[in-house]
């Protein structure tokens, strides 16, 4: 069964949001004085990754999750290449903020594309020179 391709709009901006709500919530709970330890605070950081990962295997067929690999490449270049632009000029929090958010965004959008192509899986046949 091939599935369908990842909706572009609702993928991408769902990853948004839950990338905006997940950086904003760790700086403002689990980074706050006093707050509980849960143990692993920078797994949290991978709740986009959660979210991607359970909506595709719900609805999105396997030849079609070979798009993680750009995108996940995309989205590190991204996060990366920002987060030390903006490092140097802005005060933190923010770069990391805007940096997170853009990342996953791109990863999503790039994710979104790339399942628009199935994976082909190419057959070996004996070549008759």
């Amino acid at each position: 069964m091939p599935g369908r391709p990842a909706p572009l709009l609702s993928t991408t901006v769902a990853t948004a949001l839950l990338a905006a709500v997940t950086v904003l919530g760790h700086h403002l709970w689990l980074s706050a004085d006093g707050a509980p330890f849960f143990g692993g605070k920078g797994l949290v950081f991978l709740a986009p990754f959660a979210w991607i990962v359970l909506r595709s295997s719900k609805s999105i067929g396997a030849n079609r999750l070979w798009g993680l690999v750009p995108a996940f490449g995309a989205g590190i270049v991204v996060f990366l290449s920002l987060f030390a632009t903006l490092s140097s000029g802005w005060d933190e929090p923010w770069p990391l903020f805007v940096s997170y958010v853009t990342g996953w965004t791109v990863l999503a959008v790039v994710f979104a594309l790339c399942s628009r192509r199935p994976l082909q899986r190419v057959s070996h046949r004996r070549l008759d020179v």
